[in-house]
C-alpha cells in the first residue's frame, strides 16, 4: 500500500491522514488540555481511589504555612513557594491543592521539589508517593504506615473484572478465524415453483455474506456437501474473491426436485479455499417447500 497510488487504498490513506492531523494537533497545541478535558484517565483514577491508594500527594502538614503565608507567631513549614513544582507540572495543576483529576502522575513535582528541599538542605518526600491517609495523619503517625501490596474487597473485585476482561479478549482473538461466513435466506415468498426438465421442482434463494479478517486474498469455492439427488445449486459465480479486510455478498438458489419437498431437507454447503486446504467451512441450511414446515 505504501508503494502504491493513495487512491487504491483511499480507507487505509484517510486513516493515516486522519490520525496523523490529530496527532499533530495534539502535540502541537492542545497538548495539557487533552488530559484535563479528553483523556478518561483521570476520570477511571477518581472512581478507583480510596483513602489508601497511592497517590502523588503534598505534605501539607509538614509544608504549612508555606513562606509568605505564615502568620505571627507561627512557624514557617518547609515549603518555600518556590512554584517549582507548578512550573515542571505538564497540566499546570498545584499539587498543593490537594488530589486533583488532571493529575497523570508523571512524578515532575517531586523531582523539582526534592531538588529544592536538596539545596535548602531541608529533608526530602515533601511531594512524595503516599496516601491520603497518611498525608493526614499526624507526623509521629506516619512514621507508622508502610506502602504495600493491599488486599481489600474492592482491589480484589477490581482485580476479578480486568481478569474476566483479559480472558475474554485472549478467547475472542484467538478463535477469531480469518474467515466469517454467513448464510442468510431471502426475503419475499419462501420458495418458488418451477418446471425443470419438464418436471415440477422448487427454488430457495440464499444469500452469502463472507468477510475476510486477514491480510490476505482469499479465492472461496462453494458446493453442497453430499449433494442428494435432485439438488443442485444454480449460480453464476461457484467461487468468489475476498479481499482483505472486505465483505462480499452474492446471492444463489437451491433447486430441489418437487418429490423431495414432501418432508424437511437439511443440506449442508461447504466453503474452500483454494490457497489454504485448511480453511473448510460448513453451513447448514434448510430447504422450503409446500409441505416443509416452516
Amino acid at each position: 500500500m505504501v508503494r502504491r497510488a493513495p487512491s487504491e487504498n483511499w480507507t487505509s490513506f484517510l486513516f493515516i491522514v486522519i490520525s496523523t492531523g490529530i496527532i499533530l494537533f495534539d502535540f502541537g497545541w492542545f497538548r495539557e488540555q487533552f488530559c484535563m478535558i479528553a483523556c478518561p484517565y483521570g476520570r477511571f483514577q477518581s472512581v478507583l481511589m480510596d483513602d489508601q491508594s497511592m497517590i502523588v500527594g503534598y505534605d501539607e502538614k509538614r509544608g504549612e504555612p508555606r513562606r509568605g503565608q505564615v502568620k505571627p507567631g507561627d512557624k514557617q513549614g518547609d515549603c518555600v513557594n518556590c512554584f517549582r513544582c507548578v512550573q515542571v507540572c505538564p497540566t499546570g495543576i498545584d499539587i498543593r491543592r490537594g488530589v486533583q483529576m488532571e493529575c497523570i502522575a508523571c512524578t515532575a513535582c517531586v523531582d523539582a521539589c526534592d531538588d529544592v528541599m536538596t539545596k535548602m538542605k531541608r529533608p526530602t518526600g515533601l511531594i512524595r508517593y503516599s496516601t491520603l491517609q497518611e498525608l493526614q495523619a499526624t507526623p509521629d503517625q506516619q512514621s507508622k504506615f508502610k506502602p504495600g501490596l493491599r488486599f481489600a474487597p474492592r482491589t480484589i473485585a477490581y482485580l476479578a473484572v480486568i481478569t474476566a476482561a483479559a480472558v475474554a479478549l485472549t478467547y475472542f482473538v484467538s478463535t477469531q478465524k480469518d474467515v466469517d461466513i454467513q448464510v442468510l435466506r431471502g426475503k419475499g415468498v419462501p420458495y418458488q415453483e418451477i418446471t425443470f426438465e419438464g418436471q415440477k421442482a422448487y427454488l430457495n434463494q440464499f444469500f452469502v455474506e463472507a468477510t475476510n479478517t486477514s491480510n490476505e486474498e482469499r479465492r472461496i469455492a462453494v458446493a453442497i456437501e453430499d449433494a442428494p439427488q435432485g439438488v443442485a445449486m444454480m449460480t453464476s459465480q461457484s467461487e468468489f474473491i475476498l479481499r482483505p479486510g472486505k465483505t462480499e455478498r452474492i446471492g444463489f438458489f437451491i433447486r430441489f426436485a418437487h418429490d423431495t419437498s414432501k418432508k424437511d431437507m437439511e443440506i449442508e454447503l461447504r466453503f474452500t479455499d483454494a490457497k489454504d486446504p485448511s480453511l473448510k467451512i460448513e453451513k447448514e441450511i434448510h430447504l422450503v417447500g409446500p409441505l416443509s414446515r416452516h
